[in-house]
């Protein structure tokens, strides 16, 4: 049940704490109150022990010199002369007869028992007193055996001195009164040191119970019992334990899909502390900033070394979202979008930079195609608009002059329909449906039907065409792509060479055995540097007047190199010494196929 907990029950769980403490501290007093009146018994026993002793001793050796004494007296009357402190009692003991069948004779009798003859024999071997504690029947008596020489035969008797402490026995019932009074004491203290106790710890458990009781998705297992007052509490941390490690488990499972969808991103993102030094980066950061291991605890200029990425971080450390779009020079430029963003509670920063070199390219691609695909449309569409107006302003009436519009109609129409057809071509395949059927292909028949198809226009231009294929070369081509590529290829070079030129078509085997090359070869005026990467775009056109006037499109070279890559090969372009240009292609060499059942 929610909410602050009742008067009776901290009450109860006190005198739980108190009751418990108590009974837990009852055994131990006790147990002390015994341990410690066995020792001191113990050590009082010891000390009477040692004290009656000596005694015994002391009063041995002179009823010895007593008895010993030569005179006319007996021994008995020697004997009962003997001077003895009232709690000793003496025997004497005359032994006859030889070893080991002496008979022992009690001349005097006193309280204690008849000694056993052993000890009366080992007194009579030994050099001095012998020591007996406890006589037989007799609880803490000690007794002492002298041998001596007596009566006028020089026989030899034995002397037994017995005795026993009063001390211990009469001290005993103080002691234990003592003891008693010492343990009621110590209880009474141990009551009150429970009380102290259960103070401060219901305390700090009034508090846990209050928090628990508080505690979301946990609270009091249960109310409080007297028998058991931190059952509950026990209860309801084991609850809050499994809830923690089911929140731990939840974090783990979090934290792993956070780190698998940071590894993924194509941007790079990078965590940085208070100082711009790096906590985290990812993998796209690491390869764009060219770094194998995570730099942790460098900082942000070491590990980029764009000054740019430190204002914006700067920035974002005063609270405020930065980015910023800049050119990065390095081993290749590219153009970068980054964004700095504050890190709540931590004071650090999360920079995320984006590589934008694609999109723009693709972006300026896409204006320029636009720009183009319209100034290739307008200017045929202009001419065929002009010719039609002139045509119906009377043209039509002069059949040589209507001729004439009717012709330049049809050039701009093919024009503007052959433009139609490339474009409908380059988007077949950039968008990487090429409908292409590779198979074996002769390349020298290929080549023999475009020149033959090519060799009126080249003799109208001026320029030369050779083809030099001596034998079958066979590759794996689709055949119209193939006839498409080299009637561009040499189109091409033919349109730009120039009137006397001339232009070379050859196959070359001896590089790769995986493949054959294809090389068209002028020798015109050649390609400047600076437009060879950029020769195979869209409407890219070295000589933009030139082109137009001889009819392209400017969409020849960038369908080659689609077709070319579409059949598994390569195109490229060369500079030719001393002038003029190689444009080549690869194509894959035919193989037979192997047989399925070799």
């Amino acid at each position: 049940m929610a909410g602050a907990p009742r008067d009776g029950t901290l009450g109860g769980m006190n005198l739980a704490l108190r009751r418990r403490l108590f009974l837990a501290a009852m055994p131990i007093v006790l147990l002390g109150a015994w341990v410690l009146g066995s020792w001191i018994m113990r050590d009082l026993r010891l000390a009477e022990s040692t004290d009656l002793r000596r005694r015994l001793k002391d009063e041995v050796a002179l009823a010895v010199s007593v008895l010993e004494a030569k005179g006319p007296a007996s021994i008995a009357s020697r004997f009962a002369t003997l001077p003895r402190s009232p709690e000793t009692s003496a025997q004497i003991y005359a032994l006859t007869g030889q070893p080991p069948s002496w008979q022992k004779t009690l001349l005097t009798l006193a309280a204690v028992e008849e000694v056993n003859d052993d000890r009366l024999k080992a007194a009579l071997e030994a050099t001095g007193p012998l020591f007996s504690p406890d006589a037989p029947g007799a609880l803490g008596w000690q007794s002492v055996l002298q041998s001596f020489s007596g009566g006028d035969d020089g026989s030899r008797m034995v002397l037994v001195l017995s005795g026993r402490g009063t001390v211990v026995e009469g001290a005993l019932d103080h002691l234990v009164f003592q003891l008693v009074v010492a343990a009621a004491l110590s209880l009474l203290a141990m009551l009150l040191l429970a009380n102290l106790a259960t103070y401060f710890v219901t305390k700090d458990l009034r508090s846990m119970f209050l928090r628990l009781r508080r505690a979301p998705g946990v609270g009091l297992a249960r109310e409080p019992e007297d028998g058991r007052p931190l059952g509950s509490i026990a209860l309801s941390i084991q609850a809050l334990t499994l809830k923690l490690e089911q929140s731990v488990t939840t974090l783990t499972v979090e934290r792993d899909r956070f780190e698998a969808v940071l590894e993924r991103l194509s941007d790079a993102v990078i965590a940085l502390d208070t100082e711009q030094r790096v906590i985290l980066m990812n993998r796209s950061a690491l390869h764009l900033f060219g770094h194998e291991k995570q730099p942790l605890g460098r900082t942000l200029l070491e590990v980029a070394r764009i000054p740019v990425l430190s204002e914006l971080v700067g920035r974002a450390q005063h609270g405020k979202k930065a980015k910023a779009e800049f050119d990065w020079p390095g081993k290749k430029r590219r153009r970068l979008l980054a964004r700095a963003i504050p890190a709540r509670g931590s004071g650090g920063t999360i920079l995320i930079v984006q590589d934008l070199t694609a999109l723009r390219r693709l972006e300026t691609l896409r204006r320029d195609f636009v720009a183009n695909v319209s100034h290739e449309l307008r200017t045929p569409v202009g001419v065929m608009l002009a010719n039609t107006e002139s045509l119906l302003d009377g043209g039509l009436e002069e059949p040589e002059i209507a001729r004439g519009f009717v012709e330049s109609l049809h050039r701009n129409a093919e024009r503007l329909a052959q433009l139609v057809a490339d474009l409908l071509d380059l988007s077949r395949l950039e968008a990487g449906q090429p409908n292409l059927r590779p198979e074996e292909i002769d390349l020298r028949d290929v080549l023999d039907d475009v020149v033959f198809r090519l060799a009126s226009k080249a003799k109208a231009l001026g320029v030369g065409l050779h083809g030099d294929i001596a034998e079958a070369s066979l590759v794996l081509a689709d055949a119209k792509g193939l006839d498409q590529v080299l009637t561009n290829l040499i189109d091409n070079a033919m349109k730009h060479a120039g009137a006397g030129a001339c232009v070379h078509v050859r196959v070359r085997d001896d590089l790769d055995v995986q493949v054959l090359r294809v090389e068209v070869e002028d020798d015109g005026p050649g390609i400047e540097p600076a437009h060879r990467e950029r020769i195979f775009e869209r409407f890219y056109r070295v000589d933009p007047g030139r082109s137009r006037e001889m009819g392209g499109t400017g969409l020849g070279l960038s369908i080659v190199k689609h077709l070319v890559e579409n059949m598994g090969g390569t195109v490229g372009i060369e500079p030719v010494v001393p002038r003029g240009c190689r444009f080549y292609f690869t194509l894959p060499r035919w193989t037979e196929p192997k047989d399925a059942g070799v």
